[in-house]
């Protein structure tokens, strides 16, 4: 029928043509395998515009989504591609992969075992899915993974590599080792597997090896935060706290989200003699405005909180529940826990579980296994289990959780025990001390919590139940003093070895036994050995020892008159351990509180007088005392019942002191508005 000249024209939309659209996607393909990330989205997107159910297109759009680093909108984009093609394997493997990306393990390999079901024979799914069962702490399914991975395919290096990430955990570094040298021979410039190979010897305490490794990762892949990060920790093990703080810099810089990185530059900054506690705070609050403050769920975080159980429900989470300094110190906390006021639950992100973590779970509290578990989740869960007050137990070291504190899953939120500083979060309410460790005046104006001083010592020490037993003074055997410092390798910082170094050539028939995990490590002593002779000691009044079994450790206390301790980072495990060796310690009082731990610990067990106020004190000390055989053969044979009749083994004292405050503060939440508690600084 034609029209008239009148006549109204009809307008319509033409189809896309579907072979068109698909030339484009392949298009964008080749950009987006070439790296041109931009060009290729531009070409997805305009297909999608053209044909919004285009599986492909909304396929390779949430994979370029989730390789920068958008990891929701990824699962979004894939999730719409599967509706529309759900038979497609490759959809699903990296559905997985983007939920992997979000901590969310679980789904991961639900995705990933969907796609095996559509296709048996998909190594690389077996590969991804062995990271996922990795993350949630199910090595051996992992291993089983990686393995028929390779079954599938014999080539395979990334399988290799992954499977070599399993055997380190489980502390097999030659089998790993064996794996990663069979993705080198596959892949020799697979950047992934020159970092892991660091990290093998890293574990291994082989830190200078590590590092070389560590450098080799950095010259492919320059600037690499995860590197920098692991690199900055194997210095700060060396001692080298200074090039290590450069390192965390350097990570955090590169990847400004990287919490665990920018925990490790804090706990850094606390081993600086120098370091200015107010600038420190600042740091510690830098962190909470990066990683913390925009993430509080206050309009909702407490709805749980009301049951029937009308005791005080208290959390402690720890990744340390296990053999740690941390253990030994909560331990008998929870063991006489009052059970009919508090109901008390463990929350432990511990993945080498051990005695020490069955002996805790067998106290008898409530126990949640947390590892894998992640943030999002970690939060449900303490919602859902009605906790009132939850305490952290890690502060800034490896592995916390601050990032589920400052979501602040509790209404009540205090800092205890796990680190000497701040955390510098607005979600944390209080922080447990003692006014020896924290004075009243400068330790409040450097903390964003409110600073809660037990009137005794904030500590509680629990020694083995199969210590050695206390030698006779070592000196009266022997040619001369020895002193010793078992603690970390980190601690020594140089004026520490100035001061020692002076106490030997002052003495010059003294002896030094140093005994720290990183000893074992032949270039870091010879490091450590060369600053000593820089001071002019003698190498032979010196002897550096490495790991050495915990029962062995103690029993090196035998050849040890006097103990020294490390300054401006204290010792605390070690100090408590050469104490009930029946080794006076030697400690400087500083300004803060991983300076000041000694002075608790030490007036705890009526040893005030070796407390030395300056480096001079103490060095008059540690002359002093090696002098005076008769005070250290004295203190020796009654430390060790000096300490069991003294606070800081008396848990049932200081467990009802922390019950009360447990007590007045959450009384202090029910009856005032959040936003108007009066925070009381002593109980």
């Amino acid at each position: 029928m034609k029209h008239g000249k009148n006549s109204k024209k009809h307008s319509y939309k033409q189809k896309p043509d579907a072979n068109q659209l698909q030339r484009q996607v392949m298009e964008a393909i080749r950009l987006h395998q070439a790296g041109n990330f931009q060009e290729a989205v531009a070409i997805y997107e305009r297909v999608l515009a053209k044909k919004p159910d285009h599986a492909d297109a909304l396929h390779l759009l949430g994979v370029a989504a989730h390789q920068t680093g958008q990891h929701e909108t990824a699962v979004q984009l894939i999730q719409k591609a599967i509706k529309v093609s759900p038979k497609i394997p490759m959809f699903y493997y990296n559905l997985g992969a983007a939920c992997h990306a979000l901590d969310n393990y679980e789904a991961a390999i639900q995705h990933y075992q969907k796609a095996l079901s559509l296709d048996p024979a998909y190594a690389e799914v077996y590969s991804n899915m062995g990271n996922s069962f990795k993350s949630m702490g199910k090595i051996e399914k992992a291993i089983t993974c990686y393995q028929e991975a390779l079954r599938l395919k014999p080539n395979f290096a990334d399988a290799y590599n992954n499977l070599g990430t399993a055997y380190n955990y489980l502390h097999n570094y030659d089998d790993a080792l064996i794996c990663f040298q069979k993705t080198l021979t596959l892949n020799p410039t697979c950047f992934e597997v020159l970092h892991n190979i660091g990290d093998a010897h890293k574990d291994q305490n082989q830190l200078s090896e590590a590092i070389l490794w560590y450098q080799k990762a950095l010259a492919l892949q320059p600037g690499h935060p995860e590197v920098y990060n692991n690199l900055g920790y194997v210095l700060l093990a060396q001692g080298k706290v200074r090039e290590a703080i450069s390192c965390f810099e350097i990570a955090v810089k590169q990847k400004p989200g990287y919490a665990g990185a920018h925990s490790n530059l804090l706990l850094g900054l606390n081993y600086l003699q120098d370091e200015d506690p107010m600038s420190l705070f600042q740091q510690h609050l830098a962190w909470d405005i990066q990683h913390g403050s925009g993430v509080t769920n206050s309009s909702d975080a407490w709805q749980c909180v009301q049951s029937l159980d009308e005791r005080i429900h208290i959390g402690y989470l720890s990744p340390d529940f296990r053999q740690h300094s941390v253990a030994y110190f909560i331990e008998p906390v929870l063991k006489v826990h009052d059970p009919v006021r508090f109901k008390v639950t463990c929350y432990s992100d511990t993945y080498e579980t051990d005695d020490v973590t069955q002996q805790i779970k067998s106290v008898g509290c409530e126990w949640r296994d947390i590892f894998g578990i992640n943030d999002s989740k970690l939060f449900d869960l303490i919602q859902a289990d009605g906790v009132h007050i939850l305490i952290d137990l890690a502060g800034h070291t490896a592995n916390n959780r601050l990032k589920v504190f400052a979501r602040k899953p509790a209404p009540v939120q205090v800092s205890y025990l796990g680190y000497p500083n701040t955390t510098g979060l607005k979600a944390m309410d209080y922080r447990i001390t003692d006014g020896m460790a924290d004075p009243p005046g400068a330790a409040d104006r450097c903390h964003s919590e409110k600073l809660i001083r037990l009137s005794g010592s904030f500590l509680c020490y629990q020694p083995s139940n199969d210590a050695p037993e206390v030698s006779d003074l070592p000196v009266l055997n022997t040619s001369g003093t020895t002193f010793a410092s078992f603690n970390n390798r980190t601690k020594i910082t140089e004026t520490v070895i100035r001061t020692w170094a002076t106490i030997l050539n002052l003495i010059p028939d003294a002896r030094l036994i140093l005994k720290s995990k990183a000893l074992a490590d032949t270039d870091t002593c010879r490091q450590l050995v060369k600053q000593f002779e820089d001071c002019h000691v003698n190498p032979e009044q010196l002897e550096l020892i490495g790991f050495m079994p915990f029962q062995s450790h103690l029993a090196l206390y035998h050849r040890v008159d006097v103990a020294l301790d490390t300054f401006p980072y204290n010792g605390t495990t070690t100090t408590c351990e050469a104490l009930w060796m029946g080794v006076p310690v030697i400690a400087l009082r500083g300004i803060s509180h991983a300076s000041r731990v000694g002075v608790s610990l030490l007036t705890s067990v009526g040893l005030e007088s070796f407390i030395a106020g300056s480096v001079d004190e103490y060095i008059q000390k540690a002359i002093a005392f090696s002098r005076d055989l008769a005070v250290l053969s004295s203190i020796r044979s009654r430390l060790r019942e000096t300490m069991r009749n003294s606070q800081m083994m008396d848990a049932k004292t200081l467990t009802r002191s922390l019950e009360q405050v447990y007590e007045n503060i959450w009384a202090s939440y029910k009856n005032q508005p959040p936003e108007k508690i009066e925070h009381p600084s002593k109980f």
